[in-house]
């Protein structure tokens, strides 16, 4: 009932886009209801235009004009949403990953995960490739890569040579590293001239205040 209710714009229209041809990559949700998310209201009557992934127009349906060999959608008595995104999910074991998400996958609307390795350290933890040598970094970071992880997680206690080796092989791996900058070892100025994606829970890097936090990002934008 709720997929007749509800269209997750994103999702829907990458997979309707497998559905027409190489040329044509224009779909249209045609007199739907909006609901634009930028405050609590829904906007009746609407056709939104996407062309090749990206929304080109929103309008009232009797004032936008649909391409000719546009895919059209009917959003007639249906709602449309941008597609939601959950930035951050844990699953601690692999068994958790589901290895399908049905049986016929080519037709299933369904999220797009982007998973990070189990996560660096350098002691035993849950979930973890423990690495305390340069090549047990190496090690774990080809086998990350190996195993199709989006990105290489690093967390806590790494000695610096070794996040080093992470970094270097990262590099080497095209592989792309997030997690957390251990003001311990690595601290901030270490992790951002490795262009590490930075996540925030508290602060980065408990050593430095706020200004001095700017200062170091700062200096590393100019260079």
């Amino acid at each position: 009932m709720i997929k007749n209710i509800v269209l997750f714009l994103v999702l829907f229209a990458v997979s309707v886009s497998g559905q027409t041809s190489q040329t044509s990559r224009t779909v249209a949700f045609i007199d739907v209801n909006l609901i634009p998310m930028d405050k609590e209201r829904v906007v009746p009557h609407q056709t939104v235009i996407v062309r090749n992934g990206v929304i080109a127009e929103i309008g009232d349906v009797s004032r936008v004009k649909i391409p000719a060999g546009t895919q059209r959608i009917d959003g007639t008595d249906k709602y449309l949403i941008p597609g939601l995104t959950d930035m951050h999910v844990h699953l601690f074991t692999d068994d958790e990953f589901p290895d399908s998400l049905a049986e016929d996958e080519e037709k299933i609307l369904a999220p797009t995960i982007y998973a990070a390795s189990p996560h660096f350290t350098g002691r035993k933890q849950t979930n973890a490739f423990v690495v305390t040598t340069e090549a047990e970094a190496r090690t774990a970071v080809q086998k990350s890569k190996q195993d199709g992880y989006d990105f290489i997680k690093v967390t806590t206690f790494l000695q610096p040579e070794v996040y080093e080796a992470i970094v270097d092989e990262a590099r080497k791996r095209k592989i792309r590293i997030v997690g957390h900058a251990d003001s311990r070892s690595i601290g901030l100025a270490r992790a951002l001239k490795a262009r590490q994606h930075l996540r925030r829970r508290r602060p980065i890097d408990g050593r430095l205040g706020y200004p001095r936090v700017v200062d170091v990002v700062r200096s590393h934008v100019a260079s």
